[in-house]
């Protein structure tokens, strides 16, 4: 660019700074909000392109501006409103044209659902009370969570396999009638199918009711409605199958501890019987019993045998007739009131009745407890087993899936509104771009 040229051309670029500075200059007033910042700033760009044509063209016609950057200036007034036709009308008029005449029709089917316990009658515990402890069966979690996780599940691909897979989604979605920037391409692969199924079907949770929101969008209402209805009852066999998950397992493992006290048990009387064997009693307590009844009995033999000697004695009726056989019964009760001691207590030797009893008292306990936990055991088994056959967890469809009777998209003229205001925006950034770039190399 030669500097006659600059010369001629720098009038034109300084009304175009002027009128730049002096639409962006202006006192903005308050402090606007984050969407009135937005049209603000289009606004400001749409007067910026306005004021840069129209002054100068105010100047061309006060004749101030020569000739040669009246040419200059057309040249480049034309290229600027070129560009907005190529780059903000016709993709405006094109997006207008697809969503009118050429965009398929989305129907939405729409339902709410919720994951809920079931209700226990008056006066039947929730939980086992069994050797377990707390099982809990069927209680996993607030409502929020169990919806939660039919969410992820919507969300994932294991539902996709559960619907019908490859062939389910392109008989939906890869119909010939359908346009093709919507239609589901059939080379595509998995993950872009998952991607697909993610824009068609949307599920969203409300943390503080539980209620889960399912939105299904199809190409025709029966499609939609049959589609919503289909991801319901997978969910309900999900929600079911956790449930009985959950309770073959408390199952199981109540089995197991019924299995162990039943061993336990066992056990514990078989040392019983070996104890009875080797000391060849039956119940040392009767025994001690019985003993102890023998040496009260001799103890009041011994008594009257000693009285009677001492009569004798104070009689002086010594070496009567019979004497020699009381103190020879005396000497026999005596000798057995020993051997009955000895036997009852022994100090402690080994084969007494009184270690016999500690060993009986010792082993009596531990049989009756392991009776007792056999008996806890069992109870819970057999609650456990009766749970079995009920449903703990329920899928509550709050609202159905109802068939719809119009399309929901598109919605042409909003659609079209925000390509423009897009379109437009983008073309105003950078026809400013290409201004300032100009004026700066000039």
């Amino acid at each position: 660019m030669t500097n006659s040229e600059r010369s001629r051309k720098a009038p034109l670029l300084r009304s175009l700074r002027n009128s730049i500075s002096a639409n962006t200059d202006v006192d903005q007033g308050p402090k606007p909000t984050p969407v009135g910042k937005e049209v603000r700033r289009v606004s400001a760009v749409i007067s910026t392109l306005g004021m840069a044509v129209a002054r100068p063209l105010q100047r061309i016609g006060s004749g101030l501006v020569p000739s040669a950057d009246v040419a200059a200036f057309g040249r480049g007034g034309g290229l600027l409103f070129k560009s907005f036709l190529l780059f903000v009308l016709a993709p405006t008029v094109a997006t207008f044209i697809y969503f009118a005449f050429i965009a398929s029709g989305v129907f939405v089917s729409e339902a709410k659902l919720t994951v809920r316990d079931a209700i226990q009658p008056a006066g039947v515990e929730k939980t086992g009370s069994s050797i377990l402890g707390q099982l809990s069966i069927g209680r996993s979690g607030d409502s929020a969570q169990n919806s939660m996780i039919v969410m992820d599940y919507i969300k994932s691909r294991s539902v996709i396999e559960d619907v019908g897979g490859r062939e389910k989604l392109l008989q939906l979605y890869g119909r010939a009638d359908i346009d093709v920037l919507s239609r589901l391409a059939a080379d595509e692969n998995l993950e872009q199918m998952w991607q697909y199924w993610k824009s068609r079907v949307t599920a969203s949770v409300d943390s503080m009711s539980g209620i889960l929101t399912l939105r299904v969008r199809a190409y025709s209402p029966n499609e939609s409605f049959s589609l919503a209805s289909d991801i319901i009852q997978r969910s309900e066999s999900l929600i079911n199958a956790i449930s009985l998950r959950s309770k073959n397992d408390a199952v199981m493992r109540a089995k197991q501890e019924v299995d162990f006290a039943s061993r336990t048990l066992a056990e514990a009387r078989s040392e019983m019987l070996k104890f009875q064997q080797s000391n060849q009693t039956i119940d040392p307590v009767e025994t001690a019993k019985q003993t102890l009844k023998l040496i009260s009995e001799l103890t009041l033999q011994k008594t009257a045998l000693e009285n009677e000697l001492a009569t004798s004695a104070s009689m002086r009726l010594a070496n009567k007739p019979g004497e020699i056989q009381i103190r020879a019964r005396l000497s026999a009760v005596e000798a057995q009131l020993q051997k009955l001691n000895t036997m009852l207590t022994g100090h402690g030797a080994a084969g007494t009745v009184s270690s016999q009893l500690r060993d009986f008292e010792l082993l009596t306990i531990q049989s009756e407890f392991s009776e007792y936990m056999y008996k806890l055991a069992r109870s819970g088994y057999e609650r456990v087993r009766q749970k079995l056959e009920q449903q703990d967890l329920y899928l509550v469809t709050v609202v159905r899936p109802s068939k719809p009777d119009s399309a929901s998209y598109p919605r042409t003229l909003p659609y079209t509104a925000l390509a423009f205001a897009g379109f437009l925006i983008a073309w105003g950034i950078l026809s400013l771009f290409i201004a300032s770039v100009k004026d700066s190399i000039s």
